[in-house]
Protein backbone atom coordinates (compact mmCIF):
# COMPACT_ATOMS: atom_id res chain seq x y z
CA UNK A 1 0.00 0.00 0.00
CA UNK A 2 3.17 2.28 0.59
CA UNK A 3 4.46 1.50 -2.49
CA UNK A 4 1.35 2.52 -4.19
CA UNK A 5 0.99 5.63 -2.90
CA UNK A 6 4.40 6.86 -3.30
CA UNK A 7 4.02 5.96 -7.12
CA UNK A 8 0.43 8.51 -7.01
CA UNK A 9 2.24 11.26 -5.57
CA UNK A 10 5.30 10.62 -8.03
CA UNK A 11 2.73 10.91 -10.72
CA UNK A 12 1.45 14.08 -9.86
CA UNK A 13 4.60 15.76 -9.46
CA UNK A 14 5.28 14.70 -13.32
CA UNK A 15 2.13 15.98 -14.41
CA UNK A 16 2.35 19.18 -12.90
CA UNK A 17 5.76 19.81 -13.95
CA UNK A 18 4.66 19.04 -17.75
CA UNK A 19 1.45 21.22 -17.44
CA UNK A 20 3.03 24.14 -15.69
CA UNK A 21 4.58 27.22 -17.81
CA UNK A 22 6.27 30.05 -16.28
CA UNK A 23 5.05 33.53 -17.69
CA UNK A 24 6.52 36.95 -16.74
CA UNK A 25 7.90 35.24 -13.59
CA UNK A 26 4.32 33.85 -13.07
CA UNK A 27 3.45 30.07 -13.04
CA UNK A 28 -0.10 28.81 -14.60
CA UNK A 29 -1.65 26.21 -15.70
CA UNK A 30 -2.36 25.13 -19.44
CA UNK A 31 -5.68 24.29 -20.40
CA UNK A 32 -3.96 20.71 -21.73
CA UNK A 33 -2.27 20.20 -17.98
CA UNK A 34 -5.69 20.82 -16.24
CA UNK A 35 -7.40 18.01 -18.09
CA UNK A 36 -4.43 15.81 -17.31
CA UNK A 37 -4.46 16.58 -13.45
CA UNK A 38 -7.74 15.72 -13.52
CA UNK A 39 -7.69 12.65 -15.30
CA UNK A 40 -5.15 11.55 -13.19
CA UNK A 41 -7.03 12.97 -9.55
CA UNK A 42 -9.70 10.49 -11.35
CA UNK A 43 -7.57 7.89 -11.81
CA UNK A 44 -5.54 8.40 -8.56
CA UNK A 45 -8.95 8.23 -6.66
CA UNK A 46 -10.46 5.65 -8.25
CA UNK A 47 -7.14 3.26 -7.61
CA UNK A 48 -7.20 4.02 -3.94
CA UNK A 49 -10.32 3.11 -3.92
CA UNK A 50 -9.67 -0.18 -5.41
CA UNK A 51 -6.96 -0.35 -3.19
CA UNK A 52 -9.05 -0.07 0.21
CA UNK A 53 -11.95 -2.44 -1.30
CA UNK A 54 -8.68 -4.85 -1.98
CA UNK A 55 -7.58 -4.70 1.42
CA UNK A 56 -11.18 -5.09 3.09
CA UNK A 57 -11.85 -7.85 0.91
CA UNK A 58 -8.62 -9.60 2.28
CA UNK A 59 -9.56 -8.76 5.64
CA UNK A 60 -13.15 -9.70 6.15
CA UNK A 61 -11.68 -12.88 3.74
CA UNK A 62 -9.10 -13.48 6.48
CA UNK A 63 -12.00 -13.24 9.28
CA UNK A 64 -14.62 -15.31 7.52
CA UNK A 65 -11.96 -17.91 7.31
CA UNK A 66 -10.57 -17.45 11.28
CA UNK A 67 -14.63 -18.18 11.31
CA UNK A 68 -14.76 -20.94 9.35
CA UNK A 69 -11.72 -22.62 11.49
CA UNK A 70 -13.83 -22.05 14.33
CA UNK A 71 -16.92 -23.15 13.50
CA UNK A 72 -15.36 -26.43 12.10
CA UNK A 73 -13.73 -26.94 15.64
CA UNK A 74 -14.61 -30.22 17.39
CA UNK A 75 -16.39 -29.53 20.86
CA UNK A 76 -14.46 -31.15 23.39
CA UNK A 77 -15.79 -33.09 26.39
CA UNK A 78 -17.56 -31.26 29.70
CA UNK A 79 -17.61 -33.09 32.12
CA UNK A 80 -20.67 -33.40 34.73
CA UNK A 81 -19.53 -35.09 37.75
CA UNK A 82 -16.61 -37.27 38.70
CA UNK A 83 -16.35 -40.20 41.43
CA UNK A 84 -12.93 -39.92 42.85
CA UNK A 85 -13.98 -42.56 46.07
CA UNK A 86 -14.26 -45.14 43.52
CA UNK A 87 -10.47 -45.09 42.09
CA UNK A 88 -9.36 -44.71 45.87
CA UNK A 89 -11.08 -47.31 46.93
CA UNK A 90 -11.13 -50.12 43.90
CA UNK A 91 -8.51 -50.81 41.62
CA UNK A 92 -9.53 -50.40 37.83
CA UNK A 93 -9.68 -53.23 35.77
CA UNK A 94 -11.42 -52.46 32.55
CA UNK A 95 -13.48 -49.41 31.65
CA UNK A 96 -16.22 -48.85 29.52
CA UNK A 97 -18.32 -46.18 28.07
CA UNK A 98 -22.45 -46.17 28.45
CA UNK A 99 -25.02 -44.03 27.50
CA UNK A 100 -27.88 -43.56 30.32
CA UNK A 101 -31.57 -43.49 29.62
CA UNK A 102 -32.34 -39.93 31.41
CA UNK A 103 -35.85 -37.94 31.63
CA UNK A 104 -35.85 -33.86 30.78
CA UNK A 105 -35.30 -32.66 34.38
CA UNK A 106 -32.59 -35.10 34.55
CA UNK A 107 -30.94 -33.89 31.26
CA UNK A 108 -31.30 -30.32 32.59
CA UNK A 109 -30.28 -30.76 35.72
CA UNK A 110 -26.78 -32.61 34.13
CA UNK A 111 -26.27 -29.74 32.48
CA UNK A 112 -25.92 -27.44 35.48
CA UNK A 113 -23.74 -29.82 36.90
CA UNK A 114 -26.20 -31.42 39.65
CA UNK A 115 -25.31 -35.12 39.76
CA UNK A 116 -23.65 -36.45 41.68
CA UNK A 117 -21.61 -40.68 41.70
CA UNK A 118 -20.12 -40.78 44.76
CA UNK A 119 -22.47 -43.53 46.66
CA UNK A 120 -23.38 -45.00 43.04
CA UNK A 121 -23.28 -48.57 41.62
CA UNK A 122 -24.39 -50.66 38.57
CA UNK A 123 -26.14 -54.19 38.25
CA UNK A 124 -27.08 -56.36 36.02
CA UNK A 125 -30.64 -57.69 35.84
CA UNK A 126 -31.96 -59.69 33.14
CA UNK A 127 -29.73 -58.60 30.56
CA UNK A 128 -30.05 -54.91 31.26
CA UNK A 129 -27.32 -52.65 33.29
CA UNK A 130 -28.74 -50.68 35.64
CA UNK A 131 -27.36 -47.71 37.61
CA UNK A 132 -28.16 -47.24 41.16
CA UNK A 133 -28.38 -44.64 44.44
CA UNK A 134 -26.78 -41.76 41.74
CA UNK A 135 -28.65 -38.24 42.66
CA UNK A 136 -29.79 -35.94 40.05
CA UNK A 137 -31.21 -33.00 41.69
CA UNK A 138 -34.34 -31.72 41.09
CA UNK A 139 -34.57 -28.76 38.23
CA UNK A 140 -35.12 -25.57 39.89
CA UNK A 141 -37.31 -23.78 37.32
CA UNK A 142 -39.60 -27.00 36.93
CA UNK A 143 -42.80 -27.53 38.14
CA UNK A 144 -43.51 -30.71 40.98
CA UNK A 145 -45.44 -32.72 39.27
CA UNK A 146 -43.22 -32.72 36.54
CA UNK A 147 -40.12 -33.49 38.34
CA UNK A 148 -38.35 -36.47 38.90
CA UNK A 149 -37.25 -39.20 41.72
CA UNK A 150 -33.66 -37.97 42.43
CA UNK A 151 -31.67 -41.28 43.28
CA UNK A 152 -34.47 -43.78 41.04
CA UNK A 153 -32.63 -46.63 39.07
CA UNK A 154 -31.36 -45.66 35.87
CA UNK A 155 -30.80 -47.79 32.78
CA UNK A 156 -27.27 -48.10 31.28
CA UNK A 157 -27.21 -48.04 27.37
CA UNK A 158 -24.47 -51.16 26.46
CA UNK A 159 -23.96 -53.48 23.89
CA UNK A 160 -25.06 -56.94 24.69
CA UNK A 161 -21.63 -58.59 24.38
CA UNK A 162 -20.55 -56.31 26.66
CA UNK A 163 -23.36 -56.57 29.31
CA UNK A 164 -22.37 -60.62 28.84
CA UNK A 165 -18.87 -59.93 29.76
CA UNK A 166 -19.21 -57.76 32.89
CA UNK A 167 -22.17 -60.21 34.01
CA UNK A 168 -19.35 -63.41 33.54
CA UNK A 169 -16.52 -61.62 35.00
CA UNK A 170 -19.23 -60.22 38.00
CA UNK A 171 -20.38 -63.77 38.64
CA UNK A 172 -16.91 -65.32 38.78
CA UNK A 173 -14.07 -63.49 39.85
CA UNK A 174 -16.47 -61.52 42.19
CA UNK A 175 -15.36 -58.17 40.86
CA UNK A 176 -18.10 -55.20 41.23
CA UNK A 177 -19.31 -52.46 38.74
CA UNK A 178 -18.93 -48.87 39.47
CA UNK A 179 -19.16 -45.47 37.61
CA UNK A 180 -16.17 -43.40 37.52
CA UNK A 181 -17.07 -40.42 35.88
CA UNK A 182 -20.54 -38.56 33.66
CA UNK A 183 -19.78 -36.16 31.00
CA UNK A 184 -21.42 -34.51 27.81
CA UNK A 185 -19.36 -35.95 24.75
CA UNK A 186 -19.19 -34.25 21.28
CA UNK A 187 -22.42 -34.98 20.26
CA UNK A 188 -23.68 -33.47 23.26
CA UNK A 189 -25.15 -36.56 24.77
CA UNK A 190 -24.71 -37.98 28.13
CA UNK A 191 -22.50 -40.72 28.92
CA UNK A 192 -21.39 -42.56 31.81
CA UNK A 193 -17.92 -43.81 32.50
CA UNK A 194 -18.24 -47.54 34.40
CA UNK A 195 -15.61 -49.57 35.44
CA UNK A 196 -15.22 -53.59 36.21
CA UNK A 197 -13.26 -52.94 39.72
CA UNK A 198 -11.65 -54.64 42.57
CA UNK A 199 -12.34 -53.94 45.92
CA UNK A 200 -8.92 -52.79 47.91
CA UNK A 201 -7.63 -53.95 51.43
CA UNK A 202 -6.42 -51.67 53.63
CA UNK A 203 -2.65 -52.43 52.47
CA UNK A 204 -3.54 -51.22 49.16
CA UNK A 205 -4.94 -48.01 50.06
CA UNK A 206 -1.58 -47.49 51.96
CA UNK A 207 0.43 -47.96 49.11
CA UNK A 208 -1.53 -45.88 46.62
CA UNK A 209 -1.67 -43.03 49.10
CA UNK A 210 2.35 -43.70 49.38
CA UNK A 211 2.52 -43.83 45.68
CA UNK A 212 0.48 -41.09 44.97
CA UNK A 213 2.81 -38.76 47.80
CA UNK A 214 6.23 -39.98 46.59
CA UNK A 215 5.04 -38.80 43.20
CA UNK A 216 4.02 -35.44 44.09
CA UNK A 217 7.61 -35.17 45.62
CA UNK A 218 8.93 -35.67 42.19
CA UNK A 219 7.14 -33.18 40.96
CA UNK A 220 7.59 -30.38 43.32
CA UNK A 221 11.14 -31.34 43.18
CA UNK A 222 10.78 -31.35 39.09
CA UNK A 223 9.90 -27.38 39.34
CA UNK A 224 12.31 -26.62 41.94
CA UNK A 225 14.88 -27.49 39.12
Amino acid sequence: FRKDREAVATNWEQALHCSLHQNNGLWTLTHNGLLQVSMLLCLSVSGMLLLLQGCIHAQTGVCRSQCCMLAQRTPSKREVSSNRIARRNYEILDEYEAGISLVGTEVKSCREGKMNLRDGYCQIKETTCWLYNVHISKHSTTGTYFQHDETRARRLLLHKSEIRKLYRAVQQKGLAIVPLRAYFNEQNRLKVQIALAKGKQLQDKRETIKRREQERDLQRQLKVF
